[in-house]
């Protein structure tokens, strides 16, 4: 269920990031083109890289794509790389979570007063920060699957070097 909901966030994700290029493509478009540049274009674009972030942010993690400094396990014997591996997988999870706790307040407070965007097309600033803790709550539970089960996988699929 896990990866079921990971590969729909992941696909919106693209989808958000695809829109941006079309976006920035048609403002150029006006603004160059035609003398008529759009208002709304550049808002749409900081809305889009927000919400496609944070929905790219559990494929990322499932995949091992996020920033690591491997040196230190990477000197280290298998057995003791694995265990330090799945202690960092398990605090990286508490972590995203505990965030993730923290983003969804702010969310409910913009939304119970209704607090809106500053842009020329006002939206409701909830409908924005909502994707902040789904893609925290996401990439949090991955990293607590990969503590559970002891992946060491990189986003290659391989197995890392020894």
């Amino acid at each position: 269920m896990l990866d079921g909901a990971t590969l729909v966030a992941e696909k919106l994700g693209a989808a958000a990031f695809g829109l941006i290029v079309v976006f920035y493509c048609y403002e150029v478009l006006m603004r160059y083109g035609f003398n008529a540049p759009t208002r709304w274009a550049p808002d749409f674009v900081a809305y889009a890289l927000c919400i496609g972030t944070f929905l790219m942010l559990p494929s990322l993690t499932r995949r091992h794509g996020h920033v690591a400094i491997t040196l230190l396990l990477e000197a280290m014997p298998p057995r003791s790389r694995r265990h330090l591996e799945r202690t960092i997988a398990m605090i990286s999870g508490a972590i995203c979570l505990a965030i993730a706790w923290y983003a969804l307040g702010e969310v409910i407070r913009q939304y119970e007063r209704n607090i809106g965007t500053i842009a020329i097309i006002r939206l409701p600033k909830w409908w924005i920060s909502a994707f902040i803790p789904l893609g925290l709550t996401g990439a949090g539970l991955q990293f607590l699957r990969l503590a559970w089960t002891g992946s060491t996988t990189t986003a290659t699929g391989k197995e890392p070097s020894t």
